[in-house]
């Protein structure tokens, strides 16, 4: 899995998991709360970025990556 695709992916289940708590009924108030997921504001600007000259990233960072990956999936 690519970077930056893990930190959507990342982004996705925080704001599946924050939405979970409750149901908005109201549309026009749905609409407000969509649209400001949308706009990233209930999440800090990414702290961190690939160059692309590091190229591939290396095997502990891999296994990292992946135990994060599969803590999200359960």
């Amino acid at each position: 899995m690519k970077v930056f695709e893990f930190e959507h992916r990342l982004i996705d289940f925080y704001a599946r998991f924050s939405r979970s708590f409750s149901i908005i009924r109201s549309d026009d108030l749905k609409s407000e709360i969509d649209r400001q997921y949308d706009a990233s504001r209930f999440w800090r600007p990414r702290l961190m970025s690939i160059l692309p000259e590091f190229g591939a990233l290396d095997r502990p960072a891999r296994k990292a990556m992946l135990k994060l990956q599969l803590m999200i999936r359960s």
